[in-house]
């Protein structure tokens, strides 16, 4: 049996989210381990599924959004207020479980790493993944940012780094390729702030290996795209047994019924911008919102 389903990105991340805590390995650690997520939109909902709610806060840091590459509105105002971390281990927005259980503290990437070991898990959205499943991070800053200290940290910890992306994210070259056009110290100017592309070692889950994790079915990527409520939708062919293709449909159906999305963006306010490295940062509003809309 062969039938085709559309996911917009939203309905992607969610599946994705589904399947990421069904592992064993996550099961196991959220029962008597760490687990570490970095806020991002596709991580919000892997928060959404174990609680029905996510913590407010800051629930994105970088953000692509009005055709530039910018930061949320809530790590803004953290910079006006000084608070902006100087390093990757003073970053303080981690979500911790802990045995299962939300700590509702802001603890340092630092300190979460020190503690971390093998049968921990740390979780981190993803910018793009190519067709070998090699998954890349953008970073704005010298040194990779809070990726490249987590990258470093599982290899040297052994705990697990789960990297979900959605399809709809599939770059059309290799990302170490990809990486190499975009390097942080040799961009000259940028929609936004400057940012690169790190490759990122770790487990990647897309939607067609999260369908097959939640239901056994076999997914493939057909096409990609959509208009209004279906922009970046991507089409998948799924094909599996009878009881397995109905497990598939309940999944679609429990999904489609309720839609979850991520809070609306706050505007950002480019003046008190700490990010002065931004080609827009000496615009004036009305030039910058020309800008932006070419």
């Amino acid at each position: 049996m062969i039938c085709e389903i559309v996911l917009t990105p939203n309905q992607a991340k969610r599946i994705i989210s589904k399947a990421i805590i069904e592992l064993s390995y996550v099961q196991k650690a959220l029962q008597d381990g760490m687990m570490v997520i970095h806020p991002s939109s596709t991580t919000y909902f892997i928060l959404y599924e174990l609680f029905g709610k996510v913590p407010e806060g800051i629930w994105v840091s970088g953000v692509i959004k009005k055709g530039a590459l910018c930061i949320s509105r809530e790590r803004q105002d953290l910079g006006t207020k000084g608070e902006t971390p100087s390093h990757p281990f003073d970053f303080p927005f981690s979500w911790v479980l802990e045995k299962g259980k939300l700590k509702m503290e802001r603890i340092k990437l630092g300190v979460l790493l020190n503690e971390m070991g093998p049968g921990d898990i740390y979780v981190k959205g993803c910018n793009a993944v190519d067709a070998h499943r090699q998954a890349g991070v953008l970073f704005a800053s010298p040194g990779g940012g809070t990726v490249a200290q987590v990258m470093k940290a599982a290899q040297r910890k052994g705990f697990r780094f789960i990297l979900p992306v959605g399809l709809e994210k599939m770059i059309s070259i290799p990302i170490g390729d990809a990486a190499q056009k975009s390097s942080y110290d040799k961009i000259d100017k940028s929609m936004g702030q400057r940012v690169g592309l790190m490759p990122v070692n770790g487990e990647v889950i897309c939607e067609d290996q999260a369908i097959n994790i939640l239901t056994g079915c076999t997914a493939v990527q057909i096409a990609s795209g959509g208009l209004e409520e279906a922009q970046g939708a991507t089409i998948l062919a799924v094909s599996g047994e009878a009881e397995n293709m109905e497990r598939m449909w309940q999944l679609i159906h429990e999904i489609s019924k309720r839609e979850v999305r991520v809070p609306a963006l706050k505007e950002t306010d480019c003046s008190m911008c700490p990010r002065n490295k931004c080609s827009y940062f000496n615009l004036d509003a009305e030039s910058r919102l020309k800008t932006i809309s070419r």
